[in-house]
């Protein structure tokens, strides 16, 4: 009766302990698949941004002494398709994992952030009718080469979140 009481309980703490374990996989599994979708669409939307943006200068279309007539309109994103997932991603993903993720996030917001600056600069120049500087093109020119710098840093593809870079270098001074 004891030792059939005690099998009863052993049983029940390893199905317990397997069940916990297969769900924890299952989980850590779908946060990765998630992450992975998640920021092959963010890299792609940036560098296609990056494309539009560096073609604004190339094509003439922000020039030294002349107006602007049509501006790029961006508003920053803060990332939260990523950010939704934080806490679960810390609970579930290796350390490893969790920098890269972090240092990817930091990389991605300051791209955001520059693509932000950079439409707002030309929106005040076409909304104020103003003629573009030299000083303000110098700055234009500046965004782009930051955020060309970051993206240029960026995987073109990703299928797991170590294949992402260690780290990114931030060092463009504006």
């Amino acid at each position: 009766m004891l030792q059939e009481i005690a099998q009863y309980v052993i049983g029940g703490f390893i199905g317990w302990s397997l069940h916990g374990a297969i769900g924890f996989h299952i989980h850590r599994r779908n946060i990765r698949r998630y992450l992975v979708i998640t920021i092959s669409t963010y890299l792609e939307v940036i560098k296609d941004n990056s494309k539009i943006l560096s073609g604004y200068i190339s094509d003439n279309k922000v020039n030294v002494g002349s107006k602007v007539s049509i501006s790029p309109h961006h508003i920053a994103d803060n990332l939260e398709v990523i950010n939704s997932v934080k806490n679960q991603a810390i609970e579930f993903l290796m350390e490893s994992e969790i920098v890269k993720l972090t240092r990817l996030c930091f990389a991605l917001q300051d791209i955001e952030t520059q693509i932000e600056g950079f439409c707002l600069h030309i929106q005040e120049h076409e909304t104020g009718d103003k003629v573009v500087s030299k000083e303000t093109h110098e700055h234009l020119l500046k965004h782009i080469e930051k955020i060309n710098h970051l993206v240029s840093q960026m995987p073109t593809e990703i299928k797991s979140l170590q294949e992402l870079p260690q780290a990114y270098d931030f060092k463009i001074e504006m």
